[in-house]
Formats: structure tokens, sequence, C-alpha cells
């Protein structure tokens, strides 16, 4: 999957740990999963992250192949061992914890339900999973995907009271009521020239 994709799954994951957990912060879990969704592809050179830090990529992480490690249950445990440190030392709470798993894990899934899947189980096996071996990276039911994840989104943001609805109803009326059909007649008359 593409990193945006992995990017708004991994948002999904955390709104979905904050829902589970009833945190009073969704969007912070929201953001640290979304952070944590991209880290699997510090193994690619295209990744996401791996392109924000060049001198990293350069001296550290060429020898990392794409889909390796970083793709398995094993790096999963080592994400879950170092939030557990990090709460420990008082640094991240155990929400906040929850969430950076979920987000990493959330990765993995995605990409089991591509094409290539993954090898999850190394270095216990070399076998390659899928969870639905049909989506390509980059095609269209990779964006369906995302437009389900997104609207889950939307929903869920509803549901936990993050966003008002009230509020967005009366924003969305003042839009209309500001709205001048006659500005609209200028754009749809440039259209028409475009549209036999």
């Amino acid at each position: 999957m593409m990193g945006t994709s992995h990017m708004l799954i991994g948002a999904a994951a955390g709104l979905g740990a904050a829902y589970l957990l009833q945190a009073p912060a969704p969007l912070e879990l929201m953001a640290v999963a979304t952070f944590t969704a991209l880290l699997p592809d510090i193994d690619h050179p295209q990744g996401t992250l791996r392109r924000k830090i060049p001198l990293v990529d350069d001296l550290l992480l060429f020898w990392l192949p794409h889909r390796g490690i970083t793709h398995t249950v094993l790096a999963v445990a080592l994400v879950a061992v170092i939030c557990n440190l990090l709460h420990t030392a008082g640094l991240l709470s155990v929400d906040l914890c929850v969430a950076a798993v979920f987000g990493y894990i959330s990765h993995l899934v995605a990409d089991l339900m591509t094409v290539s899947g993954l090898k999850v189980w190394w270095p216990l096996s070399d076998e390659t999973y899928h969870l639905w071996p049909g989506l390509r990276t980059g095609g269209i039911t990779e964006s369906l995907v995302c437009l389900v994840v997104f609207v889950g989104i939307g929903w869920l943001l509803i549901q936990m009271n993050v966003i008002d609805v009230a509020q967005l109803q009366a924003r969305a009326a003042t839009l209309y009521n500001q709205f001048d059909p006659q500005q609209l007649g200028g754009v749809l008359s440039q259209l028409e020239r475009w549209i036999p």
C-alpha cells in the first residue's frame, strides 16, 4: 500500500484504540498511530518516513530489504517493548502505547491484503501470508478500501463526539446561505464550452 493509505488506516487504528479505551484525547492517539503506521516502511528507500531522514537512510538503513524484518510479528513485539519502556519511564501513557502498537499492526494488516503479502512469522517461517491477495498497491481497490476507512473514521469521530454534528450542520447552513448561485453560473458556462 501507499504511504497515504497507511497513514489513513493508521489513523483509523488509533481512533479505534481510543474508542476501545474510552480515551479522553482520541486525536492524540490517532496522531501516534498514524506515525507508527509509517514505521514498517522505513525499510523501503521511497518510504514516507525514510525520505524525511536521508542521512539515516544512507548510513543505517541501506541494508534493510523491503517487507523484511520491519514487517514481522517480531517487529510488533519490539515496538511493544519500546512502548513499555517509555511507559515505565513515564514518557508515554498506556493509551498512547496501545495506539502505537495498533498503528504498527495496521500497516502489517494492510500489507497482508496485497498481492505481495508478508512473511509475518519470519524468522520462524519463510511462508508468505495473505489476508486478501488481490489488492494492488496504488490500484482502484486500495482507493476503495481507503474510502471505506475514511467514512469509518468520520462515523467514529461523530460517535465519540469529537465532531459536533449540530455545529457542523450550523456551519453548513451558514455556507449555504452565503452561497451565490450567480457565481456558479460563470463556472458552469466555462465548463459547458468543454463538455459536448
